[in-house]
Parts: C-alpha cells; structure tokens; sequence
C-alpha cells in the first residue's frame, strides 16, 4: 500500500523537476521569449531555432511588446524592414509582424488577433504584392485565445521547447553567427551571406517557368474581398492603415511582360490605386537595378525576390519624409487615380530600358521558354535539335 508519506515526497520531487525543466527552459531561453533574459555567449546568444516559428511565436510577441504600430505581409518584409528606423517617432514602439508565405486571408486573422492582445496599435504598415493577390483565399480561420494560450505555454514549457534548449546549446557550441530573427521581428542573415551567391538566372528562370506552367496568372476577386475585411477592420478600431506597393526585382518584372502577364499587372495596379493611402516603390532606379555581380556584396537585395534590410531602411526614411541624400529622386511615388496612368507608364519604360541593356539576360530567358520542360527543369532536346 502506497503510503501518504511516499505520496508527499513524490510530489514533492516531480514539482523540483519540473521547477528545474522550466528553470532550464528560461536560462537557455531558445525561442528568445523567457521572462528573465539572461544572456550567456558560449550557450544561448545564438538562437537558430527561432527561425521559421514566425506563426506560432509573432502573436505572443505582439502581446509581450505592446507596439504602437505593425508591419504585416510575406518574407519580403520580414526580410527587409527593421522597425526601429520609427524610434523617436509618432510610430514607434513598432514591430515587424510579417509571416513569410502569409496570405491576406491570413492577415485577416491576424489583424484581429493582434488588435485583441494589443490595444495601443494605431497604425499599421501592409504590403502589397502582385501574387498575394493570384493567389486564392482560402476561409478565413479566426483565432482564439485557447489557441494563443496554448501556444504560449509550448514556448515557455513543453517537451518540444526542451529538446530546442539542447540543440540550441549545441549550436552556439559551434560558434557560427547563423541567420535569426531579432527582437523586432525582422529577420537578421547569417554573416557569411553573400548576395550575389542567391543570384542564379538559371534557377530562377527553371523556377517561375515551372510557376507558370502549373497554372496561369488571374486575379482573385477573393483577394480583393480580403483586403476590403483588413480595411474595414483597420476603421472599426480607428487605426490608419499604410499600405505599400514593394520593389520588384528586373527579373521578376521581365518575367510578368515575357510571359504576357503585364496586362494582369497593369489591371492589378488600376484597382489597388483606388484604395486610399497606397505608395508605389516599384520605379526603376539605381537601387532597384543593382546588378547581381556586384562587388564586394549586393547592398539592396538579398536574391531576386527578397529585398534587403538596406533597402528596407530607405523605403521607411522616405515614407517618414526624410531620405538619405542618395535616394533617387524617384524612389517613392504616391499611387491613386490621378497617378497610376505616369507610374505605370513609368516602370514599362524603366523595364524596357533595363532589357536593352541586358540583352544576355533577355536571350537566356527568351530561349528557357522554348527549350526547357518548365516541369521538371530539364532541357527539352528534342525541341533544341529542331530550332537549330
């Protein structure tokens, strides 16, 4: 018979072992999310595990930080937009909430999530980007506070947060400055990075060939109802929403005209400059043309879809009225009714003269389409011999 006071020093020990679990938790603190913060360089600085949890972590953060005002939208922002460019303005504390691959649906959700655990928001900052928008929505999942709670408690205490503890310590054993998030929300790369290396013209052009053969470009009315339901819930809850049309990359935009998608594009921009507050960073420039061999590192750009902290921090100097004295003179343009026709015609003409002056990059593109299966990646010999 099990007696009372083996039952007392049983509990007793299983309390001391989960005191120690959680105590172990907190000091190694993988998910950068302990309430005591304690940092120790040969064991817990370097925190790998904190990438790619963006879903699961960015709500509790929001929650923790309490900002004034958000970002929201794909990787792109996530990548590029260091919130602390609005320290000592009517914006700040801000923080950067971008989930990478997030779909409007899912902003959605998240607005309504994030307007809950945080009452102090009044502004936020929404990407606009041309294939959110092809991209049908799907029912919009509301989130609920046992789901926020429970999340909370797998980061601080659960058996998953103990094993990342211990590969967290065996990481920084390692000592190698991988890539992380910071504390802001935006994501940091690793310190070896190198630009031009992510540079690939044959991976990218084997890579939106196949997007494209899988299925055509359209816009989703779908979509647009989704951003109608982020507008309405940014003016129910008196909060001012900007919103931004981000850069593309030349290659990505030699892609939409070649593949006959520019007409979609043009569409797309005559219905969002009838939303109110849109700026358009999509103009070609110096900084939006940086080639991809340049030397020593790429400055503005991380690969061909991503843009750069750097050019993340000009964007918000600019939108903020004051730019670095070496912005280009058209970096920013509002977009509306009365503007879209010049910033349409603007960024055809900058991408015409861009394909004139890289003419191997046009050829290359010109003969993936005609001779690669866009499937598979593979050239098509059977189509090669006949055009020679």
């Amino acid at each position: 018979m099990i007696t009372d006071h083996y039952l007392k020093k049983f509990s007793i020990s299983l309390i001391v072992w989960i005191i120690m679990l959680l105590a172990f938790i907190w000091v190694i603190d993988p998910y950068g999310v302990s309430p005591i913060q304690i940092k120790l360089p040969p064991i817990n600085i370097n925190k790998p595990m904190r990438l790619d949890i963006d879903r699961l972590i960015k709500p509790y953060e929001v929650w923790r930080y309490q900002p004034r005002t958000i970002f929201l939208g794909t990787s792109r922002i996530q990548q590029s937009i260091d919130p602390s460019i609005f320290n000592g303005t009517h914006f700040a504390p801000a923080y950067n909430a971008a989930i990478p691959a997030s779909t409007l649906a899912e902003n959605v959700a998240n607005i309504e999530q994030y307007l809950k655990l945080d009452h102090h928001i009044k502004d936020i900052f929404i990407e606009l980007f041309l294939y959110n928008f092809t991209t049908k929505q799907t029912k919009i999942i509301h989130k609920t506070w046992k789901e926020f709670i429970s999340n909370v408690v797998s980061l601080q205490f659960s058996s998953d947060a103990l094993i990342v503890s211990v590969k967290t310590i065996l990481a920084n054993r390692h000592q190698h400055a991988s890539a992380y998030i910071a504390k802001l929300g935006y994501r940091v790369p690793d310190r070896n990075f190198n630009p031009a290396d992510t540079f690939s013209d044959s991976l990218y052009m084997r890579t939106v060939l196949s997007w494209d053969r899988a299925g055509k470009l359209t816009l989703e009315p779908s979509a647009f109802a989704a951003l109608d339901r982020i507008i309405s819930l940014a003016k129910k809850h008196g909060v001012k929403l900007h919103m931004l049309l981000t850069p593309n990359y030349p290659w990505d935009d030699y892609r939409l005209i070649s593949l006959r998608h520019w007409p979609l594009l043009e569409q797309w921009l005559r219905k969002i400059a009838h939303y109110p507050d849109v700026v358009s960073f999509s103009q070609y420039n110096r900084l939006i043309e940086e080639p991809p061999l340049q030397s020593p590192k790429m400055k503005w750009w991380n690969d061909p879809i991503h843009f750069s902290l750097n050019l993340g921090r000009f964007m918000m100097r600019a939108y903020l009225g004051s730019p670095d004295i070496s912005t280009p003179p058209n970096f920013l343009r509002p977009l509306n009714p009365s503007t879209v026709a010049s910033v349409i015609a603007e960024r055809h003409q900058g991408l015409m003269r861009w394909a004139t002056l890289h003419p191997e990059f046009v050829a290359d593109f010109e003969e993936a389409k005609t001779i690669s299966d866009t499937v598979t990646g593979t050239l098509n010999i059977r189509k090669k011999i006949l055009a020679i």
